[in-house]
């Protein structure tokens, strides 16, 4: 049996019926989207995750200086005046000309010095506007070499051990 055609309604009545279809299926799909928040649970505040532990703190100064001097073999006021001798070379060498300062395959340090700026009136925008004056500022760049960052991957990853195999000092 063949499906029976539907007969064409005259057109102001087929936009009448096309209209109150659009509105049945509208509040069709509002009363939908309240059962569907009716169902939801409440949300209450957000809860952050629980911390696992403590921030971890760097290292201090005195647990440089016995780790260091226990690694090198040295005395703690060998390492202090090494320690000493190094900062004096580095900040006359930051102080001069160059102001780059490298220490063998750990980082290079770089003086960078920003020039003092005047104040002064721009237009922006179809209105003038006044800029304030900003003094002369230095700051430091600090970047590791390629060996350094090799070794703190492996050392991080777990394949290196961090501590190197203990070399004997020659003693006078």
């Amino acid at each position: 049996m063949a499906p029976k055609r539907k007969m064409p309604a005259e057109p102001a009545l087929a936009a009448s019926t096309a209209a109150t279809a659009k509105a049945k299926s509208k509040s069709k799909a509002k009363a939908e989207s309240v059962t569907c928040a009716e169902e939801r649970p409440p949300e209450g505040p957000k809860v952050k995750a629980p911390r696992t532990g403590a921030k971890p703190k760097p290292i201090n100064n005195p647990e440089i200086m016995t780790a260091l001097s226990h690694k090198a073999g040295f005395s703690m006021a060998q390492t202090k005046s090494f320690l000493d001798a190094m900062v004096c070379v580095a900040t006359s060498e930051l102080g001069s000309s160059s102001r780059c300062f490298k220490i063998p395959y750990f980082c290079s340090m770089k003086l960078i010095v920003k020039k003092a700026k005047e104040s002064a009136e721009r237009t922006c925008f179809g209105k003038q506007i006044t800029t304030k004056a900003k003094p002369e500022s230095i700051a430091a760049k600090i970047s590791l070499t390629s060996q350094a960052l090799k070794k703190i991957e492996a050392v991080a990853s777990g394949s290196e051990d961090p501590t190197p195999p203990d070399t004997e000092v020659a003693s006078d």
